[in-house]
C-alpha cells in the first residue's frame, strides 16, 4: 500500500502534456524549412492598447518551433495539474518569407493540427522614413509602425 501511494504521488507531481499544435509551411507549393513559429499569449484589443500606451514590450512567446525539411512544425505545451491552458496566437518568420500570423488562435490545453500555411516570399524594403513635414525619422524594426506610401516625380 505504501509503495502504491508513493507512485501515485510521484506521478501527480510530473507535468502533464496538455496540448500539442502541429502544422506545415509551404512556399510556392513546396515545403518551407527553417521557418520559426512562435506561440504568443493572445491580447485583447484593450490589453494591447494599454500596453502600447505604456510603451510596454509585446508578450513573449511561450512556445517555439522551427519547421523541418518537410515544412512541418510541432509545439507541445505542458501545464501543471490543476491549471488551465492559455489562449495563444501563432506568429511565423524566417529567411526569405514575409512574416505573419496563422489565422485563428488555440488553447494550450488542446491538441490541434492547424493544417498548411502558404507563405509569401519576403522582400527587402529600403527607403527613408519621414514625418508629415518630410523630416527624417529614426525607426527600429522592433517598434510597431504604420506606413503610408506616396510617389513623387523624383521617385521617392
Amino acid at each position: 500500500m505504501r509503495n502504491e501511494v508513493a507512485v501515485v504521488l510521484l506521478l501527480s507531481a510530473l507535468p502533464v502534456c496538455a496540448g500539442e499544435f502541429t502544422g506545415r509551411f509551404t512556399l510556392n507549393e513546396k515545403p518551407a524549412s527553417g521557418i520559426t513559429v512562435s506561440a504568443v499569449p493572445l491580447e485583447t484589443s484593450v490589453e494591447e492598447a494599454r500596453r502600447e500606451a505604456r510603451r510596454g514590450p509585446r508578450p513573449e512567446a511561450i512556445g517555439k518551433a522551427v519547421s523541418n525539411a518537410k515544412g512541418e512544425w510541432r509545439i507541445v505545451f505542458e501545464v501543471p495539474p490543476g491549471q488551465t491552458g492559455r489562449i495563444v496566437v501563432f506568429h511565423y518568420a524566417g529567411p526569405g518569407v514575409q512574416q505573419g500570423t496563422i489565422p485563428g488562435h488555440g488553447d494550450t490545453a488542446d491538441s490541434e493540427d492547424v493544417a498548411e500555411t502558404a507563405l509569401r516570399k519576403g522582400v527587402t524594403l529600403t527607403g527613408l522614413v519621414v514625418d508629415a513635414e518630410g523630416r527624417p525619422q529614426s525607426w527600429s524594426s522592433k517598434e510597431p509602425a504604420s506606413f503610408a506610401t506616396a510617389s513623387a516625380s523624383s521617385g521617392r
